[in-house]
């Protein structure tokens, strides 16, 4: 995978999360903010945003602001999601997880992704729904 030097947004560092998993969003929370260490596993598992819901709505921000003095690049988290996708079984109990993958790669630097999709679309291991969103990920025509 190519190094390449992300912007310093909030969208780019690893203490960003989507404001909402249920819908695609410009808005994120910040992890580093001490009033949500106490709904941290519920968040990162994306299964309990509701038991917070109201402090996440009044400390949402724009994904594209200037990141702070504790920025920490997201580069670390992408090539283990890309492994996770190789070893993890597309079934009915696995579907969720990976649709959480896919849609965490909505918000990533294409640069940072470009490669190990374009690969995976060549892969005979994934199915071609798989391959249809590593496609419109990718900006790639997607045939129906």
């Amino acid at each position: 995978m190519n190094k390449e030097k992300l912007e310093r947004v909030c969208l780019n560092c690893s203490q960003f999360l989507p404001s909402s998993m249920e819908e695609a969003t410009e808005y994120g929370i910040c992890l580093s903010d001490q009033d949500f260490e106490p709904y941290i596993d519920g968040l990162l598992d994306g299964s309990d945003y509701s038991s917070c819901r109201n402090l996440i709505d009044s400390k949402q921000f724009l994904a594209e602001r200037d990141a702070c003095e504790d920025f920490d690049e997201i580069e670390q988290i992408t090539p283990c999601l890309i492994d996770e996708l190789y070893k993890t079984p597309s079934n009915n109990t696995t579907r969720q997880w990976l649709t959480d993958i896919f849609r965490f790669f909505e918000y990533c630097p294409i640069g940072m992704i470009r490669e190990p999709l374009e690969k995976m679309v060549k892969d005979k291991r994934f199915s071609y729904r798989l391959k249809k969103k590593m496609k419109s990920i990718l900006g790639m025509n997607v045939t129906p």
